[in-house]
């Protein structure tokens, strides 16, 4: 029972107003008790006990609100779901699970500068909510932002000291504003606290190999297993390195994104040479080219039926299988255009005199930090004033680039004529030189023996290293960093003055790639 006080001195109406609120109260039916209770404070506004119990009607009805929506978002119900918490907010502002799961919410829907705007006034109502800081913290890295994120991560882990995720994140943050090593001894802090944090233990191998320590890099790279056990389902036939290859099959399959297997399938030719017998699995619009490429491969669609094999093993798992390090790296595989379809791009580029430039200015907008490895293309107006032919070796356009690229009237875009690889593969034949942002453009170009410009963001992906303008994996690329985070008119100066002496040349162009095998370590038997 809720407490009541004689009050002799209300009001008859008021009091018995006060008393049906109670009821109603008791009995469940908050809005009609809150309305009751509006009722005695639109007579005696200072009435401390109307007060105390219609604040305590208004919690239980943002509580009930709370509970619908965070069902909402189990159904997929995300606009609902938002005008709950909304709902519960308005009841009780101060209810600070309600403006959380709200921010996760936007974040989920991309709408990270609403979230953003929601977490300020998160953070500033309850100053000591790890996870309101963290949360705040990664919406910042969203928008390549890491000084501020590093500052909130910071408060998340003195608010909770034992708080694995922002140690993690904090790792993060350090990483891209370029210190390495204290991102790495975040990570380990981080996983010291949670010892089973599979992505604390993956970014602990993507650091070292960032870094250049393939040794002790690649089997904490096995960690990203961990953070997709349903993409990468435990074989009793793996295969370690250790077991002899001579006479047998083996079974490679692709993960991750079009570039990895184009980078990575240079470990099937060398499966072959040990003596196996080897059925690559790769992503439809790469089978063709590849297969012409590795013709003593069987390469198959990744969702085909695979044959009965003696081994198997992931992509990206055979350097550590193999003790990949820097001086060992397998040459790339030569991949090349089919005769047709160089016939058919000449056919569709004929009278182009001058140098022949393919450019690529994003990725995969699903990619996880297309955020900073994507440009606008709106930025590469200084450099296609150069004089030169350019040509677009993307299909897609995003909404904003496709105003850009009339506007520029320089670059000629093919669309829905590259429909594979192989067309792609056409187009990049004809090109004296191929600037690209990293995705799999750079791959196949690079792959292709073609000179490649590859624009990098501050913090590149682990496979470009450090402090360097050259790739082991690739020895026709040339790399350019940014010079701080986001600084992508940094690179675009540095490219166009490199673009003015490579166009003074006139034998312009790039290295050819090597022949043969680099000398590879073999496992031991």
């Amino acid at each position: 029972m809720w407490p009541m006080r004689c009050e002799h001195s209300l009001p008859l109406d008021v009091q018995a107003c006060l008393s049906r609120a109670l009821a109603l109260q008791q009995s469940g039916k908050l809005a009609a008790a809150l309305a009751a209770y509006d009722n005695v404070l639109a007579e005696m506004p200072l009435h401390p006990q109307a007060l105390h119990l219609r604040r305590r009607v208004q919690t239980a009805m943002a509580a009930d609100h709370y509970r619908r929506a965070n069902r909402l978002v189990q159904s997929g119900d995300a606009d609902q779901a938002l005008a709950g918490f909304d709902q519960a907010l308005a009841f009780d502002p101060d209810h600070i699970d309600a403006r959380y799961n709200a921010c996760v919410l936007l974040f989920g829907q991309k709408a990270v500068a609403e979230a953003l705007g929601r977490l300020d006034e998160l953070v500033a109502r309850a100053p000591s909510f790890a996870r309101g800081w963290n949360l705040r913290g990664i919406a910042l890295m969203r928008l390549c932002q890491p000084a501020a994120a590093y500052d909130c991560f910071l408060k998340a882990g003195e608010a909770d000291p034992h708080f694995a995720d922002a140690q993690n994140n904090l790792g993060s943050a350090l990483r891209d504003l370029g210190q390495h090593q204290a991102a790495l001894d975040a990570y380990r802090r981080a996983l010291a606290l949670r010892p089973d944090f599979a992505e604390a233990r993956w970014n602990i191998g993507v650091a070292l190999l960032t870094m250049g320590d393939f040794a002790r890099g690649w089997d904490l790279y096995e960690g990203r297993k961990a953070l997709n056990p349903a993409q990468f389902t435990p074989h009793a036939n793996a295969w370690s390195g250790h077991e002899a290859l001579a006479g047998r099959s083996i079974l490679l399959g692709c993960e991750q994104g079009l570039g990895d297997s184009l980078q990575f399938c240079r470990y099937a030719q060398l499966m072959q040479q040990l003596g196996a017998r080897v059925v690559l699995a790769v992503q439809p619009p790469l089978r063709g080219i590849l297969a012409r490429a590795l013709p003593w491969v069987r390469v198959i669609g990744d969702q085909d039926r695979a044959p009965d094999c003696d081994f198997t093993c992931d992509l990206l798992s055979l350097p550590r299988a193999l003790a990949t390090d820097l001086a060992t790296i397998p040459p790339p595989v030569p991949l090349t255009a089919t005769a047709a379809q160089q016939r058919s791009w000449r056919q569709r580029l004929p009278g182009v005199d001058g140098r022949r430039i393919g450019i690529a200015w994003s990725g995969n907008p699903a990619h996880i930090t297309d955020h900073a490895r994507s440009t606008k293309l709106a930025l590469w107006r200084g450099l296609i004033a150069h004089d030169a032919n350019w040509f677009a070796l993307q299909k897609d356009l995003r909404p904003e680039d496709a105003d850009i690229l009339v506007l520029f009237g320089r670059i000629r875009h093919f669309g829905d004529e590259l429909r594979d690889f192989d067309d792609t593969a056409g187009l990049v034949a004809a090109m004296d030189l191929v600037i690209t942002v990293d995705t799999s453009v750079a791959h196949l170009a690079a792959s292709m023996g073609k000179p490649v410009w590859l624009l990098l963001a501050f913090t590149p992906d682990w496979r470009w290293l450090l402090d360097r303008t050259d790739s082991p994996w690739y020895p026709t690329v040339r790399l350019f960093r940014q010079h701080h985070p986001g600084d992508w008119a940094g690179v675009m100066g540095d490219v166009a003055a490199a673009l003015r002496l490579w166009l003074s040349r006139p034998d312009a162009g790039g290295r050819k790639p090597p022949s043969g095998f680099a000398r590879v370590r073999r496992p031991a038997h």
